[in-house]
């Protein structure tokens, strides 16, 4: 997770088109790592953080429920912690 935290802060921040695009198999991924004991709270929170409000990240529009998992990951003092069970309901949202 350190170095999917620490690449996008290498990313130009101000730009008109997204450098790089997050796919719903990007967030399921990540989900199932969670899921499977592999990442941590903080972890996902971090990952969130690094990807929520960027404009060089685009985020697939296909999918609006990626953006609000996006949102509630990298908030969850906001909206609600992420437990296993939120994160199965988030794979299941998305498809994965």
């Amino acid at each position: 997770v350190q170095d999917v935290v620490a690449g996008p802060q290498q990313l130009p921040w101000d730009v008109e088109v997204p450098v790089v695009q997050l796919f719903v198999d990007d967030a399921t991924s990540v989900l199932r790592r969670y899921d499977s004991g592999q990442l941590s709270d903080p972890d996902i929170e971090a990952w969130a953080n690094a990807i929520e409000g960027r404009d060089d990240i685009g985020i697939d529009d296909d999918h609006l429920d990626l953006r609000e998992m996006i949102y509630q990951l990298a908030n969850p003092s906001l909206t609600q912690r992420l437990t296993r069970d939120a994160a199965q309901g988030w794979l299941k949202k998305l498809g994965g």
